[in-house]
C-alpha cells in the first residue's frame, strides 16, 4: 500500500499541487486582513540626467546583444535537449520529473515547454520564450531598485547578466534555475513592498510565488526555510515583542511561508518515501576540495557575500549595529542555498544562480549607500573591484558561449554531412564508431540527429527502409544496447570500427593531436570543422577558463576541442559522391566554429 503513494503522487501531481495553490492563495487572502497595515512610505524617485540617459541607451545596445547572443544558430542540439525533441518538439507531454529511486523531485521544471509546444516548435521560438523570461526578470529587478539612480539599477543590472550563472542558465534551454530566477525576483518585489506596506496583495504574492517556486529544485526549499526562520529570529531581537500575540501578529509572513514549505516538504516524503536514497547525488558528487576550488575560481559573488555577511553579522555582535531583517535574511538564506550545493558536492556553471542574485542586490544595496557621501579614494577603490569583477564574469561566460555555440554548429554541420553520406550509400546500414564519447553524448547527440530527420536503425529488426539506416556503436558498456539505462536510442558497443564504418571525433572528445594523426594515417579523412587559431592554439586566453566547461573542468581542454572529424575506415570502396579529398577537408575547415572572430 505504501508503494502506491509515489505512484499516486507523481500521477496525479498537477493536479495535487493547483488544490494546493488555491488553498495557499485562499488562506492567506484570508489571514493578511488580520494584519495591521502600514502606510506606505513615500518612495524617492531621482530625476534622470544626461549621464543617465546615456547609460540607460547603452544598456539598451547591450540588451539587445544579449538577446541576439541568445537566438544565434540556436537548435536543440545541446546536452539533455533529448528532454525537448523527445517529448515537447515532438509534441507529447513531458512528464514532472519526480524520480523516486534516484531521489529527486522537481515538478515543475520543463513543464512550460508543455503549453508551449502548442504556440511553437522551433529552437528559435523556445528561446523566444527564455528572452521573455530574462525581460521579466528585469522588469521585477528594475522595480526593486526603484530608489535608486537610474544610472546604478543600469550598472547592477549589466553586472548581473554577465555573471556565468546567469548567463548559461538564459542561453540554455533545459535549465530550471531560470524559472527558479524569475519566480524570485518576483517573490523579492512582493517581500519588499509587503514590508512597506502590509498589503493583503503583496501577502498573497508572496506565498503564491513561493508555491511556485519551491517545486523547480530541491535547494530552494533550503532557500525558504533559511529565510523564514532567521528572518523570525532578527525580527525577535532587533525588535522585541511586547507578547507572543504581536510577535505571532507581526510574523505572519514568515510563519507561512514555513508552512508553504512544509506542504513542499509532505509531497517530497511522500514521493520518495519508499526509496530513501538519493542516487543522482551519489553519481554525480565531487570531492570536496574540488568542489571548492571550482566554485572558487568561477563564482566570486557567493564567496563575496559571505565575507561581508560574517563581518556584518560581527559588528552586530561588538558593536550592536543594526541589522535588516529581510535583506539580512534574504542573504542567510542565499548562503544556506550555497551551503547546500556545497553539501551535496555537485558542481555546474550554472547551480548558483538564485545565490548571485541576491548577493549583487544585497551588496549593490550597501555599495551604494557606503558611497553615497564617500571620499574618492574609496570610491576608487570600488571601482577598480567592481572592473576586477565584470572582466572575470565575463571571460567565463564568454568561453561557455562559445563552447555551447560551437558544439550547437558542429553538430549541425555532422547531421548535414550524414544526411548527404545516405544519399549515396550503397549498403543498408552503416556504423558509426565514436571511440571517445560517452553514452550521455550520444544520447544527446541521437536525440538530434532523429530530429533532423537522420535515420537511426535499431537492433532486432529488419531494416525494411528505402534509405539506409546509421548504427551508433562504441566502445562504451552500453546495458541492453542502451545509450543511458533510461535511454530509447540505441548504442551497441563494439571494441573497433567494423570495415566501412565511419569513425566519428566529436568537439568535446578528450583525444590528443597524435591520435587523430594516426588515425588520418590509416583513414580516409571525410569531413573536417577545425576552429581558427585562436581557439585551438594552446596559448589561447580561452584556455585559461577551463574550469567551467561542463566535460573538461577537471582534465583541462584537449588538443582536439571544439573539432568535428569524421573518418572512413577501409573496407569497401567509396561511392565517388562520398569521398573527399584532402582539400575538400580544408574547405570544410574554413566554416565558422567558434563564431566570433
Amino acid at each position: 500500500m505504501v508503494s502506491l503513494v509515489p505512484h499516486l503522487v507523481a500521477s496525479h501531481f498537477l493536479l495535487l499541487w493547483l488544490l494546493s495553490l488555491v488553498i495557499i492563495a485562499a488562506s492567506a487572502a484570508w489571514l493578511a486582513p488580520t494584519i495591521a497595515p502600514r502606510s506606505r512610505r513615500p518612495r524617492p524617485s531621482p530625476q534622470p540626467t544626461p549621464g543617465d540617459i546615456t547609460c540607460a541607451i547603452l544598456f539598451g545596445l547591450f540588451l539587445a546583444f544579449y538577446v541576439a547572443m541568445i537566438l544565434y544558430r540556436e537548435d536543440f542540439a545541446f546536452f539533455d535537449n533529448h528532454l525537448l525533441t523527445d517529448f515537447s518538439v515532438a509534441g507529447r507531454a513531458l512528464a514532472p520529473p519526480i524520480w523516486p529511486a534516484e531521489g529527486r523531485f522537481f515538478p515543475l521544471a520543463f513543464q512550460e515547454f508543455n503549453v508551449l509546444r502548442f504556440l511553437t516548435r522551433s529552437p528559435v521560438g523556445y528561446q523566444l520564450f527564455s528572452v521573455g523570461e530574462l525581460f521579466s526578470l528585469l522588469v521585477a529587478l528594475w522595480l526593486l531598485l526603484g530608489r535608486f539612480r537610474l544610472r546604478d539599477r543600469v550598472l547592477l543590472l549589466s553586472a548581473l547578466l554577465v555573471t556565468p550563472a546567469f548567463s548559461i542558465s538564459f542561453t540554455g534551454l533545459v535549465y530550471p534555475e531560470r524559472d527558479i530566477l524569475v519566480g524570485l525576483a518576483i517573490l523579492l518585489v512582493s517581500l519588499e513592498r509587503y514590508a512597506q506596506t502590509r498589503s493583503r496583495a503583496c501577502f498573497v504574492s508572496c506565498l503564491v510565488s513561493t508555491h511556485f517556486v519551491l517545486y523547480y529544485k530541491e535547494t530552494v526549499g533550503v532557500f525558504v526555510a533559511a529565510f523564514a526562520l532567521s528572518f523570525l529570529l532578527f525580527q525577535f531581537f532587533t525588535k522585541p515583542p511586547r507578547s507572543w500575540r504581536e510577535f505571532v501578529t507581526e510574523s505572519a509572513l514568515p510563519i507561512a511561508l514555513l508552512a508553504v514549505c512544509a506542504i513542499y516538504a509532505a509531497f517530497f516524503l511522500l514521493a520518495t518515501l519508499p526509496w530513501g536514497n538519493s542516487s543522482y547525488v551519489a553519481q554525480h558528487r565531487q570531492p570536496l576540495h574540488s568542489v571548492l576550488g571550482t566554485y572558487l575560481a568561477i563564482d566570486w559573488m557567493a564567496w563575496l557575500l559571505l565575507a561581508v555577511f560574517l563581518v556584518r553579522l560581527a559588528r552586530w555582535f561588538v558593536r550592536e549595529d543594526r541589522l535588516d531583517p529581510l535583506w539580512d535574511s534574504l542573504a542567510l538564506a542565499a548562503l544556506a542555498y550555497f551551503c547546500s550545493i556545497l553539501a551535496v558536492r555537485l558542481i555546474a556553471g550554472y547551480y548558483l544562480a538564485p545565490v548571485d542574485l541576491v548577493a549583487f542586490l544585497y551588496l549593490g544595496r550597501l555599495a551604494f549607500t557606503w558611497l553615497a557621501a564617500a571620499p574618492r579614494p574609496r570610491v576608487a577603490l570600488l571601482a577598480a573591484a567592481l572592473i576586477c569583477l565584470l572582466g572575470h564574469d565575463a571571460a567565463y561566460s564568454w568561453f561557455r558561449i562559445i563552447e555551447r555555440k560551437s558544439l550547437i554548429i558542429a553538430s549541425r554541420r555532422l547531421a548535414d554531412f550524414l544526411g548527404n553520406y545516405l544519399s549515396s550509400a550503397r549498403a543498408s546500414s552503416v556504423d558509426l564508431y565514436f571511440p571517445y564519447a560517452s553514452g550521455h553524448e550520444l544520447e544527446t547527440l541521437s536525440a538530434y540527429l532523429k530530429y533532423r530527420g537522420i535515420p537511426l536503425e535499431e537492433p532486432g529488426f529488419l531494416t525494411r527502409s528505402r534509405r539506409p539506416q546509421f548504427v551508433i556503436q562504441g566502445p562504451g558498456e552500453f546495458i541492453a544496447n542502451k545509450c543511458m539505462e533510461y535511454s530509447a536510442y540505441t548504442c551497441i558497443h563494439a571494441d573497433r570500427p567494423s570495415p566501412g564504418a565511419l569513425l566519428i571525433l566529436t568537439p568535446d572528445d578528450n583525444v590528443r593531436t597524435s591520435d587523430v594523426d594516426a588515425l588520418a594515417s590509416s583513414s580516409v579523412l571525410l569531413f573536417r570543422l577545425k576552429p581558427p587559431e585562436y581557439c585551438r592554439s594552446k596559448s589561447s586566453w580561452l584556455r585559461f577558463f577551463y574550469v567551467i566547461s561542463p566535460e573538461f573542468a577537471a582534465t583541462g581542454l584537449p588538443d582536439h576541442w571544439l573539432e568535428l572529424d569524421v573518418f572512413h575506415i577501409g573496407g569497401e570502396k567509396l561511392p565517388r559522391s562520398a569521398s573527399a579529398s584532402p582539400n575538400d577537408a580544408q574547405r570544410y575547415s574554413s566554416s565558422l566554429i567558434c563564431w566570433l572572430r
